[in-house]
This record gives C-alpha cells, sequence and structure tokens, in this order.
C-alpha cells in the first residue's frame, strides 16, 4: 500500500528520509489501519492470525502489507 502525505492541499509521496518523515510514516501507517480496522477484522472465524509489515527505508515510498493467515478446517462427510 502506498503513503501519501498531505500537506495543505498538496499530497506528497512520503519517504522516510528524515525524523519527520520518518514519524509521519508512522503516523500515516496507523491512521490507515484506523480507517481499515473493520475491513481487516471482517470475518475472523477462521483467521488464526493477522500480521502486519511495515518497511520504512529511505530509497522506498513507505507501504505496508496486511495479512491474514487462515485455519483449514476439514469437515468429514455428514459435516462432521
Amino acid at each position: 500500500m502506498l503513503l501519501l502525505w498531505k500537506e495543505g492541499g498538496n499530497m506528497q509521496e512520503l519517504k522516510p528520509t528524515s525524523k519527520e518523515n520518518a514519524k509521519k510514516s508512522i503516523i500515516a501507517i496507523g491512521q490507515e489501519l484506523i480507517k481499515r480496522a473493520d475491513d481487516i477484522t471482517n470475518d475472523l472465524k477462521f483467521v488464526s492470525n493477522i500480521e502486519i509489515n511495515a518497511n520504512l527505508t529511505p530509497d522506498e515510498i513507505t507501504n505496508f502489507d496486511i495479512k491474514k493467515k487462515y485455519t483449514a478446517i476439514y469437515e468429514g462427510e455428514g459435516g462432521k
């Protein structure tokens, strides 16, 4: 997921090249997670864990991934 920072009326790509931009990157990730919390937690019946990975590097635009890992359940014949 690509993160952008809104400064006034302008949208800028967010690269953590300074302490201030690193701080903005962390805040932006938190804000995105909060916005998507309902979607992320939708249908958790067979989810064994939710993994959130973020990479903050000076050469790349800030991005993060959300992975859900599901538990497989085998139901034999007759649904038992």
